[in-house]
Formats: structure tokens, C-alpha cells, sequence
């Protein structure tokens, strides 16, 4: 059974399932079983595949998702989804929206635009905030310094900027790549390409 937590940013009310299964279909069963004890009113599920999402369903769960991709890297097995499985689908851009509509994806379909909330972070002066990160990562001052943001999804793509990497290495340049984000043990691909 599912326990309400206080999160890793102290938000009381969150809930924390991750921890409480050790399996991706536990987990799964655990949110299930959280959400119909809840009775809440809609499940937002995030990066599920097509199998757990129909697992949800038949649970009689609200369910809904969003596509942060291309068509060419959706989840496995979203295309099997039945009509009556998804209350809506969220796609990040138009062309991943049009994608939706063109598979015959559940609908209805709508945009929802990734976006970053500039005024809740605090200005710096750039050069003052490339210091202190060389300093922190003990890198040279004067080295040129890639950063990606992206969990190690095959999708993102992470070997491109490896390659870039080592293509600046071989240039002469004192460069450094900085990877900002989760990695997935499930992505072996991306992280061995990354290393």
C-alpha cells in the first residue's frame, strides 16, 4: 500500500511511489492501486508503454499522456492502445500532435508546451556563473565546456555529442562535456555510448 511522503523538495501532500516497489510493473500496480484508493479524478502517465498503459485502463483509472517524441520514439507498443484507454493524449510540439492524429492515436489530442519558468530563477551574470561551475567541476578556466540536459535516452541522441567532444579534442581544443540528467538502466545503448 501506497504512503503519502513529504518529496525531496519538502512539498507535503507528494507522493513518492518509486521507492515503495522494486519492479517497473510493481510500480506500475503500486500508482494503480494508489490512484483508485485516492479516487483521484485523473493519472497522468508519463513514458509508459503501450502494455502498461492498457494495464491502467482496465484498472478503470482516468488515464491520460503526454508524447515527448517524434513518432519514431514513442514508447513500445503505443500504436496497440485501445480507443477507449485514453481520456486525452498531450503532445510537446505540433509535429508530435500531428503525429498522434496521423497513427489514429485515442484522443483527444492537445498541445502542451514545454516551457521553463524564467522569473522563478534567479539572474546571473554569465561570466560570474561560468567561473563558478569551472571551479566546481575543477575544470581549467579557459577550457570550452558542452553542456546537454536529457536523461540517457537512446532518442537524445547523447553519442552526438560525444563525438562532438572528441571531435573538438582532436582539433586541439581543451574541451569537457557535462551530462545534466537521470540515467536509466534501461538505456544501456546511450549510456555506453556516453562513456
Amino acid at each position: 500500500r501506497s504512503q503519502a511522503l513529504v518529496d525531496d523538495h519538502g512539498q507535503a501532500g507528494a507522493v513518492r511511489l518509486f521507492d515503495l516497489a522494486q519492479g517497473r510493473a510493481e510500480r506500475i500496480a503500486s500508482r494503480a492501486s494508489y490512484a483508485e484508493d485516492e479516487g483521484v479524478d485523473l493519472l497522468h502517465a508519463h513514458l509508459l508503454d503501450g502494455a502498461e498503459l492498457r494495464t491502467l485502463a482496465r484498472r478503470g483509472l482516468p488515464l491520460v499522456t503526454t508524447l515527448h517524441n517524434a513518432r519514431n520514439g514513442w514508447q513500445r507498443g503505443l500504436l496497440e492502445v485501445g480507443q477507449t484507454d485514453l481520456r486525452a493524449v498531450f503532445a510537446c510540439s505540433r509535429t508530435v500532435h500531428h503525429d498522434a492524429r496521423e497513427a489514429g492515436l485515442p484522443g483527444p489530442h492537445r498541445v502542451l508546451w514545454n516551457g521553463i519558468a524564467k522569473d522563478a530563477f534567479a539572474r546571473t551574470e554569465h561570466a560570474a556563473a561560468a567561473r563558478a561551475l569551472r571551479q566546481d567541476l575543477e575544470l581549467p578556466p579557459e577550457a570550452k565546456i558542452l553542456v546537454t540536459v536529457a536523461n540517457a535516452r537512446q532518442q537524445k541522441r547523447l553519442e552526438l555529442a560525444v563525438r562532438t567532444l572528441a571531435a573538438l579534442r582532436a582539433g586541439g581544443d581543451d574541451a569537457y562535456l557535462v551530462l545534466v540528467g537521470a540515467t536509466l538502466p534501461a538505456n544501456e545503448e546511450s549510456e555506453r555510448a556516453v562513456r
